[in-house]
């Protein structure tokens, strides 16, 4: 199994999409997070290892990442998927 770069930038803005920023404290207990230790983090690299799914935009440039019939990075064909900051 390979590993495929992601660049972080695209990701992130791919990512944030409205309904995701709409929710997302809720969908990853911030609330409670700070309430019991007063500390809410989360990283880039635990979003992206948390994804069902990639679209082929998020690839760093100068790979070809295979794709499935959906048009989506094939993410069975990896072991891992790591964010460049290019």
């Amino acid at each position: 199994m390979k590993e495929l770069l992601i660049n972080q930038d695209k990701f992130i803005e791919w990512y944030f999409d409205y309904g995701i920023r709409k929710t997302f404290f809720d969908d990853h207990s911030g609330f409670e997070a700070l309430k019991s230790s007063g500390i809410f983090s989360v990283t880039a690299q635990e979003l992206l290892d948390g994804c069902g799914y990639l679209p082929e935009s998020v690839v760093a440039d100068g790979q070809s990442p295979i794709i499935n019939e959906d048009g989506e990075v094939n993410m069975e064909d990896y072991k891992y998927f790591k964010l460049v900051k290019l």
